[in-house]
């Protein structure tokens, strides 16, 4: 993550520092120890997201592989499996912006899924899931 972006999120703490490193002449501990310690947050947001980024491959793979062997999926409805499985509650908007297709694009390769008994719809449109 760029500096600017994380001194932006913590905006308020990087003035503070910088005001106690010119508290009483010239004193950069301050000014380092904010530094050290919003990098060091920043790197643990990396590691929780590559996790999770892990976990949802994990579970793609997993559904993939639940995958009939006599049915057929494209590399399209691949995809749209990896994201219901790390994601069961999501919604085929979410999956075109996700995927940058259109809407009606994610509706075929669901149909085409759901006509496969690859997957299948829970409850509502709205509250279900699949």
């Amino acid at each position: 993550m760029p500096i600017e972006t994380l001194i932006h999120y913590n905006q308020a703490l990087y003035y503070k520092a910088l005001q106690e490193s010119h508290h009483d002449g010239v004193d950069c501990r301050p000014f380092i120890d904010f530094m050290l310690g919003v990098i060091e947050n920043s790197l643990y947001k990396y590691v929780d997201l590559a996790t999770e980024t892990m976990k949802a491959k994990d579970a793609g793979r997993k559904a993939i592989a639940d995958v009939p062997v006599n049915v057929t999926v494209n590399a399209l409805q691949q995809k749209v499996l990896i994201l219901l499985s790390a994601n069961p509650r999501i919604t085929s908007q979410e999956i075109a912006h996700t995927l940058g297709l259109t809407d009606r694009t994610i509706k075929r390769a669901l149909k085409a899924l759901r006509e496969a008994g690859v997957i299948k719809r829970v409850g509502s449109d709205k509250t279900g899931h699949w």
